[in-house]
């Protein structure tokens, strides 16, 4: 899929100011970032107006416990089920990709495996989420 994001306000992360452009996104890499003066429309590009929104690198959570989740006593997390704390791991992913975080080094999980079954849906598409690392994993794009 290419996706072309029209009137951004991008910024860059390189200490250069924010600017005006439009950022073609190809399948999941930015392929070309244009200043938004100059004429740019790809072929086969579906195009989304970003309103003068600002638009940024993804962040990357450098320590995470995605499996870690909100539980009273820390014993809870041994006692849950491997089903619900599938789950929970996941909608810990899917809540720092929200936040605009796409990539996440996980230093640990509550359960053998865990955070590697969460990374392969992920990378499978079969739930949302950014690039984890674990180990030789990448997590949860």
């Amino acid at each position: 899929m290419r996706l072309l994001i029209d009137n951004a306000l991008v910024w860059s992360g390189t200490g250069a100011p924010p600017f005006p452009a439009k950022v073609l996104i190809d399948g999941n890499r930015i392929a070309a970032v244009v200043p938004q003066a100059e004429a740019f429309s790809p072929a086969g590009a579906e195009t989304l107006d970003a309103g003068g929104k600002f638009l940024m690198p993804g962040m990357v959570e450098g320590h995470a416990h995605l499996s870690f989740g909100d539980v009273n006593r820390g014993t809870a997390l041994g006692e849950m089920p491997p089903e619900e704390h599938t789950l929970l791991t996941v909608d810990a992913g899917r809540k720092l990709l929200a936040a605009g975080f796409t990539s996440a080094c996980s230093a640990a999980a509550a359960k053998i495996r865990l955070d590697v079954v969460v990374r392969d849906a992920i990378e499978a598409g079969l739930v949302d989420g950014g690039r984890t690392g674990a180990h030789r994993h990448r997590w949860a794009g």
